[in-house]
């Protein structure tokens, strides 16, 4: 993966964790098939304006494309219907986030990585534990 497309889905996982962790029950849905698709970037790029993200991070999501196979094994994971308590009690949750705070010590260069797309994108950092 060149580095340009993995700045653009780094910058997109970003939005969206971002926008979920923000968002509202209303935000916009994107339904179950790749029929919705293109408008539901539209109405999420419209949200996602509307609380200050900026232009390159809008244009990397209307940039992205309805991946059929990956939204069908995502799907297929039964754990993700779950509530978010019991996912990560399954999952566990306490492991990932040391494992992912062990990580983050270990490996400057990725945060410097996301240091600069957060000055680039505008992109704030995710939550702190």
């Amino acid at each position: 993966m060149n580095r340009a497309r993995q700045y653009r889905v780094l910058t997109i996982g970003v939005l969206v964790a971002l926008m979920w962790m923000t968002g509202k029950a209303s935000a916009a849905q994107c339904g179950s098939t790749a029929a919705g698709f293109e408008v539901w970037k539209r109405q999420f790029a419209g949200e996602a304006q509307a609380r200050g993200v900026s232009a390159p991070t809008i244009a990397a999501l209307m940039g992205t494309t309805y991946s059929t196979a990956t939204i069908a094994a995502d799907r297929g994971q039964r754990s993700f219907s779950l509530s978010l308590d019991r996912f990560l009690v399954k999952r566990g949750g306490s492991a990932i986030v040391a494992r992912g705070r062990a990580l983050k010590q270990s490996n400057a260069a990725l945060s410097a990585l996301l240091a600069s797309i957060q000055q680039r994108f505008g992109v704030p950092p995710g939550p702190r534990h």
